[in-house]
């Protein structure tokens, strides 16, 4: 059980937390801790039906989805959820399924320029806008110190691709400890690793981990239901800009954007 990513940083929680800080100071450091092998001021841009985002944003909320070939698609979308270990104690059969069964996600992209194939397969060709966010914004807006485990259900990181067979080694390997970590590191991390055919996608993924268990704030905030997962967000502080397909009705966006208090610049898709 070891970490995997940004070990000075978490060191320097735990110099800030022997400082006695608290957890509304220590809160930017805890959001670099959770950004994996990105920059947190890359621009990154997810595509989201208006039907969806309406929805949304008229509740605060940002809805991830279970990652699982019943979701997406892909068979090899999060093979940790199946894998078989062996139980070197016991001679019997391990899982860890309960490490990332708990995890939900919603997919950004690198993706500077508009894709006409990424709005067709996002929007399912219905009205649809394009927002323009940091990792650094969308964990800010995310994060609440009220929720005791902040710092242990928000994680975002760049997607890294493999071809198949090494994907599938990966997971297969016997070391099953490499996935486990004190601050959910691995569990995260193994929704990260897709195969080399969606490369193009330049995926970077918003992680959240659901655990009402003797958390009250979660049991308060959180909703999930099916496989999807309704978690509280601060629009006004995750939006940079956004960019609308031709048929959404331009009027109620920036009505809705108003009623929120959301300023930034809104504009027509120059392709969709």
């Amino acid at each position: 059980m070891f970490l995997k990513k940004n070990e000075e940083i978490i060191s320097e929680l735990s110099k800030l937390t022997m400082m006695g800080r608290n957890d509304l100071e220590k809160l930017p450091t805890h959001i670099i801790a959770n950004i994996f092998d990105v920059d947190p001021d890359a621009k990154i841009y997810k595509i989201m039906k208006f039907k969806y985002f309406k929805s949304d944003l008229r509740k605060d909320q940002l809805t991830h989805v279970h990652p699982s070939l019943e979701s997406w698609g892909d068979p090899y979308e999060n093979l940790l959820l199946n894998q078989e270990f062996k139980d070197e104690v016991t001679g019997g059969a391990l899982y860890l399924t309960g490490i990332v069964d708990d995890l939900y996600a919603t997919c950004w992209t690198l993706e500077k320029e508009e894709n006409i194939d990424h709005w067709e397969n996002f929007s399912g060709n219905l009205p649809a806008i394009r927002i323009q966010s940091t990792p650094r914004r969308l964990l800010t807006s995310l994060m609440n110190v009220d929720d005791k485990f902040f710092s242990l259900h928000h994680y975002i990181g760049k997607v890294k691709y493999e071809e198949i067979d090494d994907l599938c080694n990966y997971f297969s390997d016997p070391f099953w400890e490499k996935h486990l970590d004190s601050q959910g590191q691995g569990a995260a991390l193994a929704l990260m690793r897709l195969q080399a055919d969606l490369s193009f996608e330049q995926e970077v993924r918003l992680i959240y981990q659901y655990n009402p268990k003797d958390n009250q704030w979660v049991t308060d905030n959180v909703r999930q239901y099916e496989n999807l997962c309704e978690v509280p967000i601060n629009w006004s502080s995750a939006i940079e800009n956004i960019i609308y397909s031709k048929n959404t009705n331009s009027n109620e966006l920036k009505d809705l954007l108003s009623d929120k208090n959301i300023t930034c610049p809104v504009n027509p898709s120059l392709i969709f």
